[in-house]
């Protein structure tokens, strides 16, 4: 099933009146949005957080009807987004089944965690290879989940981060945001600072 652009724009106008709204089908089938938001709303809120706004703006539709969501938000003062990453522990999840235990288990066991489509030798979307494809050029040790090689796994990710989109990137316990928050804080040079500061070795490659 897929769902039409201007409906999309219809449900985000509703949510952000006074925002300017660009919502673009990326390759045709309905399925793969593209979405840039504008609007002061963001002002003082942190990308994570910006991007939850909008993803319970859309509600159902993101996973049901889109299958995959890049996303920009901006305020209007803002000539390029400049935030600071993640770095907080998220609420405690009530781990009430095996599924959200093991999940649980991983991205503290290990100190980078990609939950991803696919692997990271051979990934099946194009959000899951740009995100590995950035990991791999600080050459950073991490651990590559095929949420597609496991269907409760797959539900069950987005439970434990209350985030609805795949890939998802674990670093030190920690959610810290999906392909695009990892491309803009790679690009900005904080995805770097925060391996330092969590004392991870990565060496980009020149």
């Amino acid at each position: 099933m897929s769902v039409s652009i201007n409906y999309i724009q219809q449900v985000l106008q509703e949510k952000f009146p006074q925002a300017k709204i660009e919502v673009t089908d990326m390759v045709g089938d309905g399925n793969h949005i593209e979405v840039a938001i504008i609007d002061d709303i963001f002002i003082g809120k942190p990308k994570l957080e910006r991007h939850k706004l909008v993803y319970d703006a859309l509600g159902s539709i993101v996973g049901n009807e889109i299958h995959a969501l890049a996303l920009e938000t901006k305020t209007l003062s803002e000539d390029t987004p400049t935030y600071k990453p993640n770095t907080t522990t998220p609420k405690t999840v009530e781990l009430t089944n095996d599924i959200l235990k093991k999940i649980d288990m991983a991205v503290h066991k290990y100190d980078v965690v990609l939950f991803m489509k696919g692997t990271k030798d051979m990934p099946m979307c194009g959000f899951s290879a740009t995100t590995v494809g950035i990991l791999q050029n600080l050459n950073v040790d991490f651990l590559d989940v095929d949420v597609m090689a496991n269907y409760e796994i797959r539900e069950n990710i987005k439970v434990y981060s209350n985030w609805p989109t795949i890939p998802q990137l674990y670093i030190k316990g920690n959610f810290i945001g999906g392909c695009d928050i990892i491309k803009e804080m790679y690009l900005n040079q904080e995805l770097q600072q925060l391996l330092t500061a969590n004392n991870i070795t990565f060496k980009p490659n020149v």
